[in-house]
């Protein structure tokens, strides 16, 4: 057996040779970071893997796998009503598990297994499920030695946060309040028409910036993505988005493409991340006619400021609680025109990846990543550029 932490990188589980896998707490392990793990199986005969977690949330590396498993549920039986009972919040009572219908007590022992996702797949080997999938609650152990209903349900359910009481007592996801922005908010924001490919004289006549956020080459989840944007007045347009992926993803494509469409869209300044050091943004400051026309951007964590100028690394390094929540905040002002769901969709859903992750003992706020998250930082390198600017060409 060996005991591996995944959850930074995937790093110290490489080279094994294993016929199964165990990933614990799977919501807070990056899905790229599992996709490197479970090719220690690739000479296994058996392949079996068994993934558990809390669902913190219903997006996210636990929540993409419940989403495509049989997602089964233990249903209770009423004798009184006989009807069956999902177990949630509506059966929990003062003197014990509760009928969610006719209000009398109902016996967890007397339930069973039900595969809830219709969608589930079959395997054409053997005619099994390929992936089963099962909400463990507190409510399935009311009658269980161990259990005692007051302390262990009741008194948490009047007195715990209910996202708290939802995941750790339930086995259900909670994401309001930790999600800054929602679907509704994203797809109000796209009415900025098709996704242009080619610039037009009306898109010229407007300050025209570039965001960048570099992606590893090797990686499956993150990706370099581009942003090309213009700032028309308190309002920025998203104009047109790239994900380098595939044999584009490669560092020289990436390279040589950057600078075409620096010209190609007449941007006047490139934002980009300065997180991967400065090796690649040397690169492209090499290859376009004026160097200072890429600046570099890099987060940090405590700063205070929004924006502030660092001579020795020769960036801007941001306030990463800040600078995101503005952008944030533009997009539910309606301050961002982002093109038609349509085109914005693959890119909307990096958005949708970020999270709020709030600690009640300090009493302050981060922002993390479910998933990939490109492409609004690629967006929010791109307008903060054009912000600079903006200030910049007001005081001159």
């Amino acid at each position: 057996m060996y005991f591996r932490y995944a959850a930074a990188s995937a790093d110290k589980a490489r080279g094994l040779s294993v016929d199964m896998l165990f990933a614990d707490e799977i919501q807070d392990i990056p899905d790229d970071n599992i996709t490197v793990i479970q090719q220690a199986m690739a000479r296994s005969l058996y392949k079996r893997t068994l993934y558990a977690g809390t669902p913190k949330r219903t997006v996210g590396t636990l929540a993409k796998r419940w989403d495509i498993s049989t997602r089964n549920e233990w249903f209770v039986f009423c004798d009184h009503c006989q009807k069956w009972n999902y177990l949630d919040e509506a059966n929990i009572q003062p003197w014990g598990l509760g009928c969610r219908y006719c209000y009398k007590q109902i016996d967890a022992r007397n339930g069973q297994w039900v595969r809830t996702n219709p969608k589930s797949q079959i395997s054409d080997k053997n005619g099994q499920y390929i992936f089963e999938g099962f909400r463990i609650s507190v409510l399935m152990f009311a009658h269980s030695p161990w259990v005692d209903w007051q302390k262990d349900v009741y008194i948490p359910f009047h007195t715990k946060p209910r996202g708290i009481f939802l995941n750790e007592y339930l086995g259900l996801s909670y994401d309001a309040g930790v999600q800054p922005i929602t679907e509704e908010d994203i797809r109000a924001c796209c009415t900025g028409g098709p996704m242009r490919k080619e610039p037009d004289s009306y898109t010229r006549s407007y300050p025209t910036f570039i965001g960048m956020d570099w992606g590893p080459i090797n990686s499956e989840m993150s990706k370099t993505v581009l942003s090309v944007l213009q700032r028309k007045g308190t309002t920025t347009e998203i104009i047109y988005m790239k994900r380098y992926e595939g044999k584009e993803s490669d560092y020289a494509f990436i390279h040589r493409d950057i600078p075409r469409q620096f010209a190609h869209w007449g941007a006047i300044l490139i934002g980009a991340d300065a997180g991967f050091g400065e090796a690649v943004n040397s690169e492209i400051r090499r290859r376009i006619a004026n160097p200072t026309r890429l600046i570099a951007l890099l987060h940090q964590g405590n700063q205070k400021q929004m924006m502030a100028w660092n001579q020795k690394i020769n960036a801007y390094t941001l306030s990463r609680n800040r600078t995101m929540t503005w952008l944030f905040q533009k997009i539910k002002n309606r301050q961002i025109i982002f093109p038609q769901w349509e085109d914005f969709e693959p890119f909307a859903r990096d958005i949708l990846n970020i999270m709020v992750d709030y600690d009640e003992e300090k009493g302050k706020y981060k922002f993390i990543n479910t998933n990939a998250d490109d492409s609004f930082h690629s967006i929010l390198y791109g307008d903060l550029i054009g912000e600079l600017y903006s200030r910049t060409s007001t005081q001159e």
